[in-house]
């Protein structure tokens, strides 16, 4: 059997190693979400860089788009010259503005799908960013965690030390006689 002293001891080690642990592991935890929370910065990072690319790719597509559609309006307005049609009035006119709508309407419909492609990848930045918001918040509340749990280590350590003391106290081990404890009253 342990005497108070061998206790006195072991109950220092004991709290020693429960204030290292809660730090280390509250370290390990805060290294983790911290790391988590830079990959998702960098993922928002590349999401962003996505959105910029699909309106990059929008434009130039609709911009390739009107290219086509007035080398359609110059062949059809060539095709109707060479055959005696005035592209100026009636149904050769007709012909030449329901392309030039055509193509409005088609450059519109790549823009548009551009813009949302660029929406989806902007929203997903967004997300990764408030995801590496709650990740830094979670590193700082397990840095907290791990303070408060290797000070509850030191305050239960030292309640023990107290005990195991007051033992080698009460038993004569450390030469000193029992410590009276005022009950109070008179006298």
């Amino acid at each position: 059997m342990c005497g108070p002293a061998a206790g006195l001891i072991m109950e220092g080690v004991s709290t020693v190693m429960g204030v290292v642990g809660s730090m280390n592991q509250a370290s390990e935890e805060a290294a983790q979400y911290n790391q988590e929370a830079q990959i998702a910065k960098q993922n928002a990072a590349v999401a962003n860089q996505q959105a910029a690319t699909a309106m990059n790719v929008g434009a130039n597509k609709a911009a390739n788009q009107q290219t086509e559609d007035e080398s359609i309006k110059s062949k059809a307005i060539a095709t109707y010259g060479a055959s005696g049609v005035d592209t100026q009035s009636g149904s050769g006119s007709q012909v030449i503005s329901d392309t030039e709508k055509i193509s409005q309407i088609d450059q519109g419909n790549i823009l548009y799908d551009a813009s949302n492609n660029a929406w989806v990848y902007k929203t997903e930045g967004v997300n990764d960013l408030n995801n590496a918001n709650m990740d830094v918040a979670a590193a700082n509340n397990a840095e907290s965690a791990g303070m408060w749990g290797a000070m509850t280590s030191l305050l239960t350590g030292g309640s023990a030390f107290a005990n195991q003391y007051n033992q080698g106290v009460n038993s004569g081990l450390w030469g000193v006689s029992k410590i009276k404890v005022p009950t109070g009253g008179n006298g």
